[in-house]
């Protein structure tokens, strides 16, 4: 396994998240375990192998058929990250001299996205080498919650921290990971305003996942919750990050992403509202923003992703009832769903 360990060092050095380090860890021992079993070395594998390698992570039981999607082992989009991470890989090992890998490269197939006007003023094409086979995307469903499924949420909180930390991912859209990595320097309840800054040493593992840092505004909802968290529950507690433990062996010590889950689970049992995440919150705030007409590129830039065409490909997911107000609003049919010309 020293060739993983090589590699994982290598997205290090190149400062890749931990959590992109861990995925890519797990892929390529998923990787390594199948061709140990079809007693294949890693730069001896062609396309058969690499293909072979699909069809496992779908279907671990060859004898047992894929009836529909649902029943596959794993979805597509999680095959093909994998598949992604074992072409880096060969990449990686292209570039160090490897000349089986080097093959596998040479022979990959050119993916070619077509310029295309996704979002105004916004239209590019771009090639990129794909080693090994992909399988079609299933379409995406974001959960999401309604404005009342989150306020009551928000309310069975019982610590001012929690309803501090809801209410900022709601009214912002903002990452766990980077709510979590905020310092008390970063966050200015006067100006109402927050700045989400990359940092690699975070306490708790925390990455804000955007490559610069990014000024984005504050409600005055929750600049108040901020106040009366730090004079309530924080107190005279010595530390740079704004959540942090409250009890315990650890209290002054930054959140721990397990001490959210925790939270979900509570109020989940608490308010009975079930499927849902942190995450969650997020994706209620950039579809709430979308079907209010914000334009992509702003909710983008909010969002701190690096490119718009990204939150248009995750974030364009209306649903029937959003069609038919859009086809009211611009006058295409009346409420009473007649053609306008009629």
């Amino acid at each position: 396994m020293n060739e993983i360990d090589q590699y994982i060092n290598y997205l290090d050095a190149i400062e890749r998240s931990p959590n992109t380090q861990r995925a890519a860890a797990y892929d390529l021992r998923a990787y390594y375990q199948y061709l140990e079993s079809v007693k294949v070395e890693v730069d001896s594998a062609n396309a058969e192998d690499l293909a072979g390698f699909v069809r496992s992570l779908r279907r671990p039981d060859p004898s047992v058929p894929i009836i529909n999607t649902a029943s596959a082992a794993r979805t597509a989009a999680t095959v093909n990250r994998m598949m992604s991470t074992v072409g880096s890989f060969y990449r990686f090992r292209a570039d160090l001299g490897f000349q089986g890998a080097a093959h596998i490269v040479r022979h990959s197939r050119t993916s070619r996205q077509p310029e295309r006007a996704l979002l105004d003023g916004i239209a590019r094409s771009f090639e990129s080498e794909v080693v090994g086979p992909r399988l079609r995307n299933e379409a995406r469903h974001l959960e999401t919650l309604t404005i009342q499924q989150a306020r009551t949420l928000i309310d069975a909180t019982t610590l001012k921290r929690d309803r501090f930390l809801l209410t900022l991912l709601l009214t912002t859209g903002m990452r766990r990971g980077q709510a979590l990595g905020l310092r008390h320097s970063d966050l200015n309840a006067q100006e109402r305003h927050v700045l989400i800054q990359p940092r690699r040493d975070n306490a708790n593992g925390a990455r804000a996942k955007s490559r610069k840092p990014i000024r984005i505004p504050l409600s005055r909802d929750v600049c108040r919750l901020y106040v009366r968290y730090m004079i309530d529950e924080y107190k005279t507690i010595d530390s740079d990050y704004v959540f942090i433990t409250l009890r315990g062996p650890n209290r002054g010590r930054a959140l721990a992403f397990e001490t959210v889950d925790a939270l979900v689970r509570r109020l989940t049992i608490s308010t009975g509202i079930e499927g849902w995440s942190a995450h969650t919150f997020r994706h209620t705030w950039a579809t709430l923003h979308l079907r209010a007409g914000m334009k992509i590129e702003v909710i983008s830039h909010l969002l701190t992703h690096g490119d718009p065409r990204v939150t248009a490909e995750v974030y364009m997911h209306l649903d029937v009832e959003d069609l038919r107000r859009q086809l009211i609003d611009h006058g295409c049919w009346r409420e009473g769903n007649e053609l306008a010309g009629s």
